[in-house]
């Protein structure tokens, strides 16, 4: 049997003033999802389990990143550096890649991965018929107006 090496990740973890992790984070990670492997595929009712219960930790991800950006040093020529008019410092650019993450890539996904955790068959083939009959409104439409 090949014993396998042991695996580090670092993880950072918020801590409160006394160097303890912080309560709000242990909560939030109670509600971990289990580890999920080739060798044991989920069905869709753990599946959907799974994706909702990522959903908290992403929104404490983008809590913990604001709570980040928000203690960082503000340069007096941050915005001048977003505007490309002067070259751009490391912390403004942590701070302008965290506020992107923070303001719009993590949210967007947010919205999608609920929906694909509670959509259901039905809605699925309400959304195809009515993306159907669009189409076929739109190639009436030109089929109509090239015969004009």
């Amino acid at each position: 049997m090949k014993r396998s090496s042991p695996v580090y990740r670092l993880y950072l973890v918020p801590v409160d003033d006394d160097g303890t992790i912080s309560a709000s984070f242990l909560e939030e990670a109670k509600g971990a999802a289990p580890r999920v492997s080739k060798e044991q595929p989920v069905d869709l009712t753990a599946a959907r389990a799974l994706v909702l219960s990522e959903l908290p930790v992403i929104q404490g991800v983008c809590r913990r990143l604001g709570n980040l950006a928000e203690v960082l040093p503000v340069s007096a020529d941050r915005d001048a550096m977003f505007d490309d008019r002067v070259p751009c410092d490391a912390t403004s650019f942590i701070f302008g890649t965290i506020d992107h993450v923070v303001r719009e890539t993590l949210p967007s996904a947010i919205e999608p991965l609920h929906r694909a955790a509670t959509v259901t068959d039905d809605e699925l083939v309400r959304d195809f018929l009515e993306r159907q009959a669009r189409y076929l409104a739109e190639q009436t439409r030109r089929l109509r107006k090239g015969r004009a």
